[in-house]
């Protein structure tokens, strides 16, 4: 027997409720409860909603990841930013480092407080613009800051200033 589930297209499921006037947010509670609904509403027994929902600190996680990303795409849409990418831990922050030898990156936390392993924590850089430079052989132009201009100069000798910021 086949029957129809109406649609429900009002919010994404990560979207928090406006913020309570009554009482502090919790954008991870929010998301939960949400979820919830939409489990009731698509025939979850009420009693066992909480064996389908995901760890309260896993839907955490996955709002701070979507907040990063709203960050770098707003970082992205900015002309006076540098358009490259850096590497950043996301328990110690700004510190990456080269690793001895140039064998990759490291963060300098103890190996025991930081997973970071080195694998897709890009950021976007959000340093003001320097320069706009042109690529000599592709013509591809690039916004980039004082500290991604050097780096590319240093690999690439053949790189055209075309603008520079004030």
């Amino acid at each position: 027997m086949d029957h129809l589930v109406e649609q429900h297209r009002a919010a994404s499921v990560w979207t928090p409720y406006p913020p309570n006037p009554e009482g502090p947010a919790d954008p991870a509670r929010d998301v939960l409860w949400r979820i919830s609904e939409l489990l009731v509403a698509h025939g979850v027994a009420r009693a066992d909603v909480h064996l389908l929902l995901p760890p309260e600190r896993q839907v955490r996680t996955a709002l701070g990841y979507q907040a990063d990303r709203e960050q770098d795409a707003a970082l992205a849409a900015d002309e006076s930013v540098c358009e490259s990418f850096a590497a950043v831990c996301p328990v110690h922050d700004p510190l990456v480092r080269k690793m001895f030898r140039g064998r990759g990156l490291r963060c300098p936390g103890t190996r025991s407080s930081c997973p970071w392993r080195g694998e897709g924590w890009r950021r976007h850089c959000a340093a003001p613009m320097a320069a706009v430079v042109e690529h000599p052989a592709t013509g591809e132009r690039r916004r980039w800051c004082l500290v991604h201009l050097a780096v590319e100069r240093a690999m690439n000798p053949g790189l055209r200033v075309v603008a520079a910021a004030h």
